[in-house]
């Protein structure tokens, strides 16, 4: 499963209330995590983003955890980490995580997480 790191506030909170609006949100700039054991080998992580961003058409399957990974992308540089810092790119994106057991990507030796978003843009600064 993936899941939010808590939300440490900064000088780049969202200050427009009196109180930051962030924890809680998959925004921009926040780090999302793989929760549970993905084995000993962190290289066969590997992150993706839904292709279509939320309200695009996505034809007749439009399920948040479809598994056919052609309907998603693989986010460049992201590979190798059990840890992700959500960019601006992601906004209203889905985002999803893969451990891949063995040498090859293949149907049964790999572990799809699952997804989550759609990712918020961060608000400016006050």
């Amino acid at each position: 499963n993936i899941e939010l790191v808590p939300h440490v506030h900064t000088t780049k909170c969202n200050r427009r209330v009196s109180v930051c609006d962030t924890p809680g949100k998959f925004r921009e700039r926040e780090i999302i995590r793989i929760s549970g054991k993905t084995g000993k080998e962190k290289d066969r992580i590997v992150w993706w983003r839904r292709r279509r961003r939320l309200g695009e058409d996505h034809g007749t399957d439009d399920s948040r955890d479809e598994p056919n990974l052609n309907l998603w992308e693989r986010i460049p540089g992201a590979v190798g980490t059990t840890q992700y810092i959500i960019r601006m790119e992601e906004h209203d994106h889905l985002i999803r995580a893969q451990y891949i057991f063995g040498k090859e990507q293949k149907k049964g030796n790999m572990l799809l997480s699952n997804a989550v978003g759609p990712c918020e843009e961060s608000v400016s600064f006050v």
